[in-house]
C-alpha cells in the first residue's frame, strides 16, 4: 500500500497573462471569462479594459450571450476568438513583450537559444546581468 504525505489535489489550476500590461490572474479551473480577459484570434491575451472598441465588443457579446441563452458555449468560444480589430497588440496599439522580443531578434539575427548561450558565457548570474541592464 502507498501512502501520500502532503497536499494532493485533483484540482487544476491556470493563470493568465496579460500581454499589455502583465497582471497575472489564477485560480483553481479558472476560464478567460472568471479572469476578466480575452483571447484573440492570434493568441493575445488581454484584460477587458484594453480592448480596442470596447463598447462595440461588449455589446457584441452581449447579444451572443443573450441569444445563445441554453446554450453559453458560442459566447465562452468567442471569448477565445475575439477578432483582430479588438486586440490592442494586433492593432499595434501596444506591443507584447514577446512580439517585441521576436522583433528585436529576427533584427539582431540571432535565436532564443544563441542570445541564451552568450547570457550564460557573459554574466556570473543574474544580479550581474541585471546591473549590466542598469547601466546607461
Amino acid at each position: 500500500m502507498k501512502i501520500r504525505k502532503g497536499f494532493v489535489s485533483n484540482s487544476s489550476s491556470s493563470s493568465f497573462i496579460c500581454d499589455v500590461c502583465g497582471e497575472v490572474v489564477s485560480g483553481m479551473d479558472m476560464s478567460l471569462d472568471e479572469a476578466e480577459m480575452y483571447e484573440c484570434e492570434n493568441g493575445h491575451a488581454f484584460c477587458r479594459d484594453h480592448a480596442t472598441d470596447k463598447d462595440e465588443l461588449e455589446e457584441k457579446l452581449n447579444k451572443l450571450a443573450e441569444d445563445d441563452e441554453e446554450d453559453t458555449d458560442s459566447y465562452y468560444d468567442a471569448i477565445y476568438k475575439i477578432a483582430e480589430k479588438y486586440c490592442p497588440c494586433c492593432t499595434f496599439e501596444t506591443v507584447s513583450p514577446y512580439d517585441l522580443t521576436d522583433c528585436l531578434l529576427k533584427k539582431v539575427g540571432m535565436s532564443k537559444e544563441d542570445v541564451a548561450k552568450e547570457l550564460r558565457e557573459r554574466f556570473a548570474d543574474f544580479n550581474t546581468f541585471s546591473d549590466y541592464l542598469k547601466e546607461g
